[in-house]
């Protein structure tokens, strides 16, 4: 049999624990309440989601496309930045090939001209220096016998022509290549016996060039006086000179030429 005092101290804790119990009830009515609310004010915040922006998905995928196309935007122009980059590099090398070709063919045909006399044909002569390839024509003047040295020399002679005379009137032209042959024939030791040697000689004919054009009409002045002075060795007569046989320089203003029979002095002919 169980002691009065045994029995209050089990009345005591069943009290507590049954105030216990509606403490925890309380409680757990009171987070019920509140997780109610809590659900019922994040339905209220979709609804108005919903209300404000009612085309949700269309802006995700709207926003999704944007940036696809900005993606595929800077892909093609970084595309097409490369390929300008390409096209000006082979545009750079097309135009050095074609310089060098031009350079190779010119020196071809003043390499090649001794034997055949190729030139380039011109309507007239231009009174001024331009690149040979604007103006003129290839063209082949054909020789009806071997070649000799004076034929090696007549590209030469034009090419005197053009940087001393080609201003200046025929005469004064033909009288340039005259000037020439009075030092090949000369008896000065100074000057050599031949006609190209004569033309390259240092510090004389200020106005050679080995990439001075060839014209034909300066090819056909040079072939002329050639024959002339050819005719003039074998005892013609009949010999038309520009100069006398003792000029042997000249000096121009631009317009007219001036031939002298000494460095300093002598006499001096225009023609």
């Amino acid at each position: 049999m169980r002691r009065p005092s045994d029995r209050r101290k089990l009345e005591r804790l069943e009290a507590a624990l049954e105030k216990q119990n509606e403490t925890l009830a309380y409680h757990a009515e009171l987070h019920e309440t509140e997780a109610k609310a809590i659900n019922a004010q994040t339905n209220i915040s979709k609804a108005v989601v919903r209300e404000v922006f009612p085309n949700n998905d269309e802006l995700v995928r709207r926003k999704s496309f944007e940036r696809r196309m900005e993606t595929h935007v800077k892909t093609i122009q970084q595309q097409v930045c490369l390929l300008s980059l390409i096209a000006v590099v082979a545009l750079a090398i097309a135009v050095v090939l074609v310089y060098r070709s031009t350079t190779i063919a010119t020196q071809e045909v003043s390499e090649t001209a001794p034997a055949s006399i190729a030139v380039a044909v011109a309507d007239d002569a231009l009174p001024v220096a331009q690149d040979i390839e604007d103006f003129i024509e290839p063209h082949i003047v054909d020789i009806d016998h071997e070649p000799t040295v004076d034929d090696q020399a007549i590209p030469y002679l034009a090419k005197l022509i053009w940087g001393e005379a080609r201003g200046c009137t025929q005469v004064q032209q033909e009288a340039v290549v005259w000037c020439v042959l009075n030092r090949v024939d000369s008896d000065d030791p100074y000057y050599p016996d031949d006609i190209i040697g004569v033309i390259t000689q240092e510090s004389q004919f200020h106005g050679y060039a080995d990439d001075n054009p060839i014209y034909v009409d300066f090819v056909e002045i040079a072939t002329d006086v050639l024959e002339q002075w050819e005719a003039e060795k074998s005892g013609s007569t009949d010999v038309e000179r520009a100069i006398p046989v003792d000029c042997l320089w000249f000096w121009g203003d631009g317009d007219v030429n001036y031939y002298r029979t000494a460095y300093n002095g002598g006499d001096t002919y225009t023609v």
